[in-house]
């Protein structure tokens, strides 16, 4: 693995903690700067992107990999950790892959600070879904959780049956779920079947009104109130901002 050599990244955190990742042949590490640069890569994350070395990778953004809609939405996220220094923990993200094929990926992203506590980028890692059953904190997190979300986002997930996966009662299941997500079971599900919305509109010519009983919506206007809400725009403005011309 290649690191770029800035002053600012602690020289032991490099060569130590960042070292670990060229091991774990399932998980993309990733840093960036404060222009949302990648500073640092591993084989994994440039398999993922499709690249044979480093010097492939570092210096560019996620422009020159990523279709503009995946851009949009990396950025916003990456912003808001920057200004905020509020951690992305366990986001699940549909990505499409180099063989055009899509996947279930899951990102955690932290602030990396320097020796003063000043924020000078962030770094990151992704995991491929497929992969969350060999990993081995399976039992001792939310990952029974989030296999099932993710397997069964339109159907009718109830709190009872979530928290069953991690033998919890329904109490302290959401508390602990919103303590690590920083949001409801409820509204990260929402936010997944929006996420397959996305999909759905950039690459399908079905109307609104499938995609939103397709995604788990009640109705069109349930899934456009709730699209808006989290993207900031209309599903049908989505669909032709973001659909290739």
């Amino acid at each position: 693995m290649s690191i770029v050599r800035h002053t600012q990244f602690p020289v032991e955190w490099q060569l130590g903690a960042f070292g670990l990742f060229n091991h774990l042949p399932d998980i993309c590490l990733f840093a960036k700067d404060l222009n949302l640069r990648f500073t640092l890569s591993n084989p994994a994350l440039l398999r993922m992107l499709g690249q044979s070395q480093n010097e492939d990778v570092l210096g560019k953004k996620d422009a020159d990999f990523f279709p503009p809609h995946l851009c949009e939405m990396f950025e916003s996220y990456d912003r808001h950790l920057i200004e905020t220094g509020e951690p992305v923990i366990d986001h699940a993200e549909l990505i499409r892959n180099t063989n055009g094929t899509i996947d279930w990926f899951v990102t955690t992203k932290l602030p990396l600070r320097d020796a003063g506590g000043s924020i000078i980028g962030l770094v990151g890692f992704t995991r491929n879904l497929k992969h969350f059953a060999d990993t081995h904190d399976s039992f001792l997190s939310m990952n029974p959780v989030m296999e099932r979300i993710i397997k069964d986002y339109a159907k009718d997930l109830t709190i009872m049956e979530l928290s069953s996966l991690v033998a919890m009662t329904p109490g302290n299941f959401t508390r602990v779920f919103k303590r690590r997500f920083k949001m409801t079971p409820t509204k990260y599900i929402i936010r997944v079947r929006v996420n397959v919305a996305c999909e759905l509109l950039m690459n399908t010519n079905l109307p609104l009104s499938i995609i939103a009983l397709d995604t788990g919506f009640f109705d069109q206007s349930h899934f456009s109130r709730n699209f808006r809400a989290i993207k900031g725009i209309s599903p049908s403005n989505y669909r032709k901002k973001f659909t290739p011309s």
